[in-house]
């Protein structure tokens, strides 16, 4: 008799964790079907809209005439929550469009809303107005206007987002700890060893239930663990640090095609040659700005190593840039300077102190224009010609300063085009002959002055001379 009363309480406990996760299973569902009603209702616009958005509405639409401004019937629509639309015909005159639902107990229109006039058609425009005002209330809407409608839907999604989810943890946790609290009462024994052993035989039939456990000491079992759980979660955010597993030594490797893909340009021209299937865009300005990278590099070898032939060399052929080459042994022209100039339509220009027939020529003196222009190329070139060492008294400095200033300023405002050059300077310089036995004595330079001073007195070089022989006749007279 007893193991029939036990087949009989196991069945009877089979059949009502069924029930129980059926009933569980269909609220999950109306739930769920209650949250998409609520924000396929909340996307939905309500009240006063467009003519476009009301036709999106599911449902049969109404549309009637309307005599009179459309504030009036606004307070009827607002009364009955219908979804409705103007679309104005002419002046005074409009269609209204409205979303016909469920109906709802006839009432008399508002008083302040009077009856057109249409004697032939015998259309009562706003009393058609008014029922379809009562045609259009389908229950009370969610909002009266979209946007309320819309921020209700928001809201409560966020507060799902926002206290729910993060709580569903610990509400399965309370769950758990609550149905291990049942079965610990449920257990034989009469001790804390003899429950916790009997535990193991108790917790089969207990958790055939989806229910959690009423009792007091269940739910303070489930509560404690659910807080247990909580603590144990913030205590591991708190400490939590970030490790890189097997990587106690560094990260470092060498990197390969697939790491240098997205530094590539598609174009070879296009490329900085790194090695023979390494290479790096010239494009500073990438689409995807993480892959922009410095160009400069740093190439470090021994003589003979190949500096210049492997690297340097190829970067020429690329021809994709304008170039500034130091080329102490003169090989790189020989190279490359016939391919970028009849090749690739380069300029080149050849600078050489050493061979001066080989070199292109610069001629300072002809960027000067005005006086000041004159004191600035004699101050830079008495700065770059006085050496390294203490420097003298500065009267000798302000001395070449004058001198240097009257001869350039002649040939740059009294010369010939094919005289404005530093050889006319030097030549100038040379023929400044002097006697010290004769003080009357006037050299080539001195006479070019004198006619110069008699043509024009203040010019800025006849000034500039007349300071320098002032103060060479003081130092003779010392």
């Amino acid at each position: 008799m007893q193991e029939y009363v036990e087949q009989q309480t196991v069945a009877v406990s089979v059949k009502a964790a069924r029930l129980t996760s059926r009933a569980l299973a269909a609220a999950l569902k109306k739930m769920l079907a209650e949250m998409e009603k609520q924000r396929r209702v909340a996307r939905t616009p309500h009240g006063r809209q467009s003519v476009k958005k009301l036709m999106n509405h599911y449902g049969a639409k109404n549309a009637i005439k309307l005599v009179g401004a459309p504030k009036d019937f606004d307070r009827i629509a607002r009364e009955y929550h219908v979804d409705y639309a103007f679309h104005k015909t002419g002046p005074g005159q409009y269609l209204l469009f409205s979303r016909q639902t469920r109906r709802t107990p006839s009432r008399r229109p508002s008083p302040g809303i009077r009856k057109g006039h249409g004697a032939r058609t015998g259309e009562a425009f706003y009393s058609r107005a008014a029922t379809a005002a009562r045609e259009g209330a389908g229950g009370k809407a969610p909002a009266e206007g979209t946007g309320q409608g819309t921020r209700e839907g928001g809201t409560l999604n966020r507060k799902i987002k926002k206290y729910l989810l993060p709580s569903f943890p610990y509400l399965m946790a309370f769950w758990f700890f609550s149905k291990l609290g049942t079965a610990y009462r449920m257990a034989q024994g009469g001790n804390a060893g003899e429950k916790l052993f009997g535990m193991m035989e108790a917790i089969g039939p207990v958790f055939q239930n989806y229910a959690p456990g009423l009792g007091l000491f269940d739910l303070v079992v489930g509560v404690a663990g659910a807080v247990g759980l909580y603590f144990m979660v913030q205590s591991k955010i708190k400490k939590a640090r970030k490790f890189r597993r097997d990587m106690e030594y560094g990260s470092a490797r060498w990197g390969g095609p697939k790491d240098i893909a997205p530094f590539v340009d598609p174009r070879f021209e296009n490329n900085v040659i790194l090695t023979g299937s390494e290479f790096l865009t010239m494009n500073t300005r990438p689409k995807i700005p993480a892959n922009a990278r410095n160009l400069n590099a740093c190439v470090i070898g021994s003589s003979g190593s190949g500096k210049t032939r492997f690297w340097l060399t190829p970067q020429l052929l690329q021809a994709h840039s304008s170039y500034v080459v130091v080329d102490p042994k003169g090989g790189t022209l020989a190279q490359c300077g016939y391919f970028l100039q009849r090749k690739k339509g380069y300029k080149v220009r050849v600078f050489n102190s050493i061979d001066f027939s080989k070199s292109m020529h610069y001629n300072p003196l002809a960027y000067i224009k005005t006086e000041s222009d004159v004191l600035k190329f004699v101050n830079a070139l008495i700065a770059n010609t006085k050496g390294e060492g203490k420097e003298g008294d500065p009267f000798w400095t302000k001395a070449e300063t004058l001198l240097y200033c009257a001869l350039v300023a002649y040939i740059v405002f009294e010369g010939l085009e094919e005289e404005r050059n530093m050889n006319t300077l030097v030549e100038m310089i040379n023929s400044m002959e002097v006697r010290e036995d004769d003080k009357s004595f006037k050299n080539a330079v001195d006479y070019m002055f004198d006619g110069l001073a008699r043509r024009s007195p203040q010019h800025f070089a006849v000034r500039q001379y007349a300071k320098y022989k002032l103060a060479s006749g003081d130092i003779c007279s010392k």
